[in-house]
């Protein structure tokens, strides 16, 4: 095979770049390695069906332009807005943080217990951990939008749909029987169970 000038962006960091171009059983083929201190952190054979990131340009017209615009200005005020009711309820005693606190940090551990199941891993010490951090906060940014938004709008669905928010407020209570239905089929796993139901779910002192 020949080398060549890279042509593929690598989806992790790296401080070297090589590509070889040859052909494989008559079909011309290319392969792109990246490398970070020496480390071998990504490779890829690719063919000429595939199109490099760097050649996939998609220019967007003013109309489009505009509407990305107008999105994320929407975007931008309903954050502000929830995070001034949220504000607003928390400084005038209305809020239920307690609730608000486990259901964030429910949503938390199966984001971070999805990112750890899914993601992909390196060897390298310093790749791991910012590929690490990047997750944690791909993680904690939902469960703060969670937080807020529940804090914001919780004392007004009370208001309006009592009978429901009272199942809800069961439920992260502790009166229904999940806690019951673990300790009997995974005894081994009781204290871990109950440490992680009184974090998530239990009722607070102070609730």
């Amino acid at each position: 095979m020949t080398e060549t000038k890279p042509e593929w962006i690598p989806p992790t960091f790296a401080d070297e770049r090589r590509a070889w171009t040859g052909v494989i059983e008559g079909v011309s083929m290319r392969v792109e390695v990246a490398s970070l201190e020496g480390s071998p952190v990504w490779f890829r054979i690719i063919g000429p069906w595939d199109t490099p990131r760097e050649r996939e340009t998609k220019v967007k017209t003013g109309l489009q332009l505009a509407l990305s615009f107008f999105v994320t200005l929407l975007v931008v005020a309903i954050l502000g807005f929830g995070a001034y009711i949220a504000y607003r309820n928390v400084k005038l005693g209305r809020a239920d943080l307690a609730r608000a606190q486990r259901l964030a940090a429910a949503l938390f551990v199966l984001n971070i217990t999805a990112w750890l199941l899914m993601s992909e891993h390196y060897a390298n010490p310093g790749l791991e951990l910012s590929h690490f951090i990047n997750g944690l906060v791909s993680s904690l940014f939902p469960s703060a939008l969670l937080w807020t938004f529940y804090i914001a709008l919780e004392p007004y669905v009370r208001r309006i749909w009592l009978h429901g928010l009272m199942g809800w407020t069961r439920l992260f209570s502790g009166i229904i029987a999940i806690r019951s239905w673990a300790v009997i089929f995974w005894p081994g796993r009781r204290r871990a169970l109950s440490w992680l139901w009184r974090l998530l779910f239990a009722t607070s002192l102070h609730a």
